[in-house]
């Protein structure tokens, strides 16, 4: 493809060389070279200091580390170009319209130069009056940036889904707050029916509003939200936070064994009359144990009949 001569010449830093300016950004700030006359029209102009090929890869490393968003809000500051919000709400806007159409394809969506589109929205937007020439201009705070997690038009593409399940909200980050807490309550948990699971999504929803207040977003009686949250648990009996200490090695081995009685010698069929005196202590009373107590008391010297004790022995 030919390139237009402009008989300027623009050194990229990363390239480590010289090319001609159409492969650079026209930049309105004066640290990039730009002039202006006294009546604000651009004497000169001046270029961005790296090359939009290299731009673009730095985009595209940016995009693998975080989301859309803030991949085209740290290009933004690489190359000190403001990022507007207004500029970016119509983009988005745009831009979803586009592939919503099927001029942009999923497979597209993946190389996507989202910054260099940005830039031409930006320039289509400006007015004389707006001082929007460098970075510093930006009317975003870096928090709101990095919110997102996922890139917007993922997030879009389930937008739909979030309100059936969760109702309306004011921005995405409430539905991921949402799936965030519902993920961490539902782990492992097998739902007995639907009234079930709406029951935690409703102790979500609950949490949400608590957060809410906390953070000054909302002005609601906190005291009731808690009394809701506690009711909900209660409800879905989560709310005993006993410890379960562990059993020590006697305790296991004595629940061992009292299982086998109860499951394979039924403790409850005995024979009460063979167990009542096992050991004869009541029927040998007079004949063993008073005997030796009177012995030890009165100096008495009686003593069983030998006989008649080895003759028990024996039976």
């Amino acid at each position: 493809m030919a390139i237009k001569k402009t008989n300027v010449m623009v050194f990229c830093p990363i390239c480590n060389c010289e090319s001609e300016s159409i492969n650079f950004y026209e930049s309105q700030n004066p640290h990039d070279g730009c002039e202006f006359n006294k009546d604000g029209s651009v004497k000169k102009i001046g270029y961005v200091r790296y090359c939009k090929k290299d731009i673009a890869k730095c985009y595209l490393d940016y995009l693998k580390k975080g989301t859309m968003q803030s991949a085209v809000y740290f290009t933004c500051a690489l190359t000190d170009t403001p990022f507007i919000k207004e500029v970016w709400d119509r983009y988005i806007e745009l831009r979803n319209e586009k592939i919503k159409s099927g001029k942009i394809t999923p497979t597209q969506l993946k190389t996507y130069n989202d910054f260099a589109k940005y830039r031409e929205q930006l320039k289509a937007m400006k007015k004389a009056t707006d001082d929007w020439n460098d970075f510093s201009a930006t009317n975003v705070d870096y928090k709101d940036i990095m919110g997102l997690k996922k890139p917007d038009i993922a997030l879009e593409a389930e937008k739909d889904k979030f309100i059936l399940n969760w109702g309306k909200y004011d921005s995405l980050q409430d539905y991921q707050l949402l799936e965030f807490y519902y993920d961490e309550l539902t782990d492992g948990i097998t739902f007995k029916n639907k009234a079930h699971e709406l029951l935690y999504r409703d102790l979500c929803q609950a949490r949400l509003k608590k957060r809410k207040i906390e953070s000054g977003e909302s002005d609601d009686d906190i005291s009731k939200i808690q009394t809701q949250i506690l009711t909900l648990m209660n409800k879905l009996k989560i709310d005993n936070f006993q410890e379960e200490k562990d059993k020590s090695t006697i305790e296991e081995i004595i629940e061992k064994q009292i299982w086998e009685v109860e499951n394979t010698e039924p403790c409850e069929i005995i024979d009460r009359e063979y167990w009542k005196d096992y050991c004869d202590i009541g029927k040998n009373w007079g004949k063993e144990i008073i005997r030796a107590v009177k012995n030890l008391i009165t100096g008495s010297r009686e003593f069983p009949n030998i006989e008649s004790y080895d003759k028990k022995k024996e039976e």
